[in-house]
């Protein structure tokens, strides 16, 4: 060796000890956000002139330095609390999206299990076909309900509308506006058979509240439910009042069909199920005590139409009402309306005594289709191999008085037709009760 390294190897010997040496850097622990050196480092490089300074064949020593043995880094990125909670996240968030994704192909095919009920044309390829048929003739009209049309029309043209004892006051209130009533618009005697009285006076005010919020609402644009409640269920209200219950009308906006009754696609699938707005309804005790009868023989579909729906468990639909606003789609009520009485339809046809899949159900039923505060009347027919979707007349609006007192007339007569021709056929093939000819009371 040379004398002047060992020179200084000797004094580095003899001098002073340095202070107490630091611990080595530990491992960063952290339980939020602290870092886990966990990395492995190749050692810092040495410089080339040192080599000189150190003999090879000498024995190592633990150098009074920082231990230079090998550490874990992972500075590129670190192993955090965090980033193991983001990790679970991610684990998590890709189970979550398998189940969504599992749960999304289930929805899909329950949603398949139904074909979509768009228009009046996708009815055409029921198991049923719904047509559209214009009665532009007498024989176009089913027999059980051709003297209801013709009581019906006469309404529309104003005849025997508006109580005698009214008519003063009902002239008074008419604006410039208003057409003026037909000469034989006044009637003596209730045309209605079991309307014990009437009192016309106040009727009259009904009938003026039910004109200022038809205008009002169309004034201000409301939506269809506000429509149902401010203008149809009062005039409903007004029109049915004096029958007492044994004709009654509900609400069924949250009246499903039931499974069994929903119209079947060619193809085998349930057809989309659609709801209407409101039912005019046979009931009273009589009534309620036949259906409940009749129910004990199917306990299995405790339920006289084609829905569970409470109200109507035992009240059996004779007029099925769909409402739209002024600039709602005819449309979409027609096709409403045609799903809603294929499945009543089928309800009746499993109830009937005679009745099987390739036999029509022997009764009519009408309908009614209401854009804002105007009413127009339809039929629904069973041929057997479809529906007759049967379109007749307008009959009138509630946003005037001589409009109001046609609708009511309607409404009437459809009440009185419910009680003097639905219940003697639902008597005979469906409450198994042909002897009575009584009607409901």
């Amino acid at each position: 060796m040379k004398p002047a390294l060992v020179e200084t190897w000797i004094q580095q010997l003899t001098t002073s000890p340095p202070s107490p040496p630091s611990p080595p850097p530990k491992r960063k622990r952290s339980y939020g956000t602290a870092t886990i050196n966990m990395g492995v480092s190749s050692p810092p490089p040495s410089n080339p002139g040192d080599s000189a300074l150190v003999d090879p064949d000498t024995t190592p020593r633990v150098s009074h330095q920082a231990s230079k043995r090998r550490r874990f880094d992972l500075s590129a990125r670190p192993i955090t609390f965090d980033n193991l909670d983001r990790d679970d996240d991610a684990s998590s968030a890709r189970s979550k999206s398998r189940q969504s994704a599992s749960t999304a192909t289930s929805d899909s095919r329950s949603r398949l299990s139904r074909s979509p009920t768009k228009n009046m044309g996708s009815l055409e390829l029921a198991d049923r076909p719904v047509r559209r048929v214009r009665a532009a003739r007498k024989e176009d009209l089913p027999d059980d309900v051709a003297d209801l049309f013709f009581s019906i029309r006469d309404a529309r043209e104003g005849r025997a509308t508006i109580p005698r004892e009214a008519l003063p006051t009902v002239l008074e209130a008419l604006t410039i506006l208003d057409p003026s009533p037909a000469t034989d618009a006044a009637f003596d005697q209730i045309p209605w058979s079991y309307i014990p009285s009437l009192d016309a006076h106040l009727e009259l005010k009904c009938v003026q509240k039910i004109v200022r919020n038809t205008i009002e609402c169309a004034a201000e644009n409301v939506s269809e439910a506000s429509w149902n409640s401010r203008v149809h269920e009062y005039i409903l209200d007004t029109a049915l009042e004096p029958f007492d219950g044994i004709v009654s009308h509900w609400d069924v906006t949250r009246a499903p069909i039931t499974k069994s009754c929903l119209p079947r696609h060619s193809s085998g699938l349930a057809l989309e199920g659609k709801m209407v707005d409101f039912c005019i309804c046979l009931g009273g005790r009589e009534t309620t005590r036949a259906v409940q009868k009749r129910l004990k023989l199917a306990p299995e579909t405790p339920f006289i139409n084609h829905t569970n729906y409470q109200p109507l468990l035992y009240r059996p639909i004779a007029v099925s009402i769909e409402s739209k606003t002024p600039n709602g789609s005819d449309e979409v009520a027609k096709t409403q309306l045609s799903v809603w009485v294929t499945g009543h339809f089928a309800r009746l046809r499993s109830l009937s005594r005679t009745s099987n899949d390739a036999i029509a159900v022997g009764v009519t039923l009408p309908l009614l289709i209401v854009r804002g505060g105007e009413w127009s009347l339809w039929f629904a027919r069973d041929t057997g191999d479809g529906i007759d979707l049967i379109e007749t007349i307008s009959v009138g609006n509630t946003n005037s008085i001589l409009g109001c007192y046609k609708v009511l007339a309607m409404l009437r007569h459809l009440a009185e037709w419910a009680k003097s021709t639905l219940y003697p056929w639902m008597e005979k093939h469906i409450l198994l009760d042909g002897n009575s000819t009584a009607g409901p009371t």
